[in-house]
């Protein structure tokens, strides 16, 4: 996306994620892009049956210049693993819809509500789902992590959320401002501190 600093990521959670855990790692780092590339198409193979006319795919864009590109580069890289993509509104029917949203605050659970199954954005896991709950239940920090790291571990298995990089972060002045200070969450550090009107 030629953005400086800019990280691709295979990862569910960002590893910024406050309870993100340090143990899962990134997928497909062990293979370059050409077995990558005949993995996809085996698998997609096999899910097909042989015989059978390629796979045609919707994917469901906003519209503007972004998503313009997005699609370009998306449908070139598809059509070497045999998958032929079009484009569709928002609001229709697709196999692939892009989820785009400003993360309200830097915490894994944030991402995790997003993906669970009552947020109804189509495929999900349940199990996950529960090995939050627990987490969420737990009073011990040890036993929290090590669920979360679970449940992570899940929804990475399920494939049902394709990250394209790490969360972005867009600053209103250019860092050559005086007292400009990056801040990769966009939230002040003292908002615990914030009183909430009853």
């Amino acid at each position: 996306l030629g953005i400086q600093d800019w990280q691709p990521t295979t990862r569910i959670l960002p590893v910024s994620a406050d309870g993100a855990a340090s143990t899962i790692g990134e997928r497909w780092t062990s293979a370059d892009m050409a077995r990558r590339r005949a993995e996809a198409a085996a698998r997609l193979a096999r899910a097909n049956g042989k015989g059978k006319a390629p796979l045609q795919w919707r994917i469901a864009l906003p519209r503007g210049p972004g998503a313009d590109l997005l699609f370009n580069r998306l449908s070139t890289d598809l059509k070497a693993v045999g998958v032929s993509l079009r484009r569709v509104g928002e609001a229709e029917a697709a196999e692939l819809r892009l989820f785009d949203a400003v993360a309200r605050y830097g915490g894994a659970d944030w991402y995790f509500n997003q993906l669970a199954c009552a947020a109804g954005r189509g495929l999900c896991s349940a199990s996950a789902d529960a090995r939050v709950a627990e987490a969420r239940a737990a009073t011990d920090p040890a036993r929290r992590a090590a669920l979360l790291a679970e449940a992570e571990a899940e929804l990475t298995a399920a494939n049902s959320f394709i990250p394209l990089g790490s969360p972005l972060r867009w600053s209103l002045v250019r860092n050559l401002a005086d007292g400009f200070a990056a801040n990769a969450r966009g939230y002040h550090p003292l908002s615990a501190l914030a009183v909430k009107p009853k």
